[in-house]
């Protein structure tokens, strides 16, 4: 039977959870440089992203995120208008 050899892993992924505008740009960018200025490989992606269509998408979603936001504060001021 061969023997099998084990290699020690050579790289990590960490992935940053949060609601939108809770900071995780603000803390994944400082650590990225922290860990390149130590002359580790860094790869920063995010999802969706990564491809001019997922960029794309992803600034579509902003916009349809920031309207729908606003959909309830018009109504309470339509409603304090006229009533």
């Amino acid at each position: 039977m061969p023997q099998r050899t084990v290699t020690q892993p050579s790289g990590m992924f960490i992935s940053f959870e949060g609601i939108d505008g809770a900071g995780k740009s603000s803390h994944i960018a400082p650590l990225a440089a922290a860990w390149r200025a130590q002359g580790r490989c860094v790869t920063l992606t995010r999802e969706p992203g990564g491809t001019p269509l997922a960029e794309k998408l992803r600034a579509y979603e902003d916009r349809l995120a920031s309207k729908a936001r606003l959909i309830p504060t018009e109504r309470r001021i339509e409603t304090e208008m006229f009533t």
